[in-house]
């Protein structure tokens, strides 16, 4: 009797263990909202209020699969009257894997440095409904190594649902979703930015924001 119960004991163990390595990797996840999901990436616009798109950038297929994204896209836009340029990487794919590798993670990968603190950022968007705050992170990197300056500074959050949000633990907060999207906006800030200084890339997520809860997640 006292096998016959290890053994059973052993089988949920492993049967629930497997269940919960299969959440975290997305195993269960349908593959048709994947697809759907990774279709809608393609609706971001050329032209996002007084953002005009100037380069279409090649996600490589080895960034793909290293990331295992199931759709991406990477575009530069002009501001028509500033003339600031920002970069849009919008990626999405299982939950478990794009929940990882922030910039933080990325950048200094790439022989980057931060410049401070990774720094919590409110975009606050105001519509018919109401206002809609969106929680971004953001932190400055320098490339020593580099012969020109190179100064990016970053805005970067997820979401499933078109709230975007940087939780503690993005692989616990987004488990079970069936696609999760990440975000990222960058310049060349080209000096210490100032927390009181509104940003290029702030100024864009205001623009963005309502475009992709539209077009990507088929919010009003």
């Amino acid at each position: 009797m006292k096998q016959s119960a290890s053994v059973l004991i052993a089988t949920c163990l492993i049967l629930a263990s497997g269940y919960v390595h299969g959440m975290w990797t997305g195993r269960w996840q349908n593959s048709g909202a994947l697809t759907v999901a990774a279709a809608n990436v393609e609706r971001l616009p050329h032209k996002i209020g007084d953002w005009e798109m100037i380069k279409e950038n090649q996600v490589s297929d080895e960034e793909k699969s290293v990331a295992e994204l199931a759709g991406s896209i990477s575009r530069q836009y002009r501001h028509q009257h500033s003339g600031d340029i920002v970069t849009v990487l919008l990626m999405m794919g299982k939950p478990g894997p794009i929940a990882v590798h922030p910039p933080t993670a990325c950048y200094t990968g790439l022989g980057y440095q931060q410049v401070g603190s990774t720094r919590n950022q409110t975009i606050e968007i105001v519509n018919p409904n109401g206002k809609q705050r969106h929680q971004f992170q953001n932190a400055q990197f320098t490339n020593p190594k580099k012969t020109e300056t190179q100064e990016p500074h970053v805005f970067w959050g997820w979401s499933a649902d078109g709230n975007w949000s940087c939780p503690d633990s993005p692989r616990l907060a987004f488990v079970g979703k069936p696609a999760l999207f990440k975000l990222y906006v960058t310049y060349e800030a080209g000096g210490v930015v100032k927390s009181k200084d509104q940003t290029p890339a702030e100024k864009m997520l205001k623009e963005l924001i309502p475009i992709l809860s539209e077009q990507v997640f088929g919010r009003s």
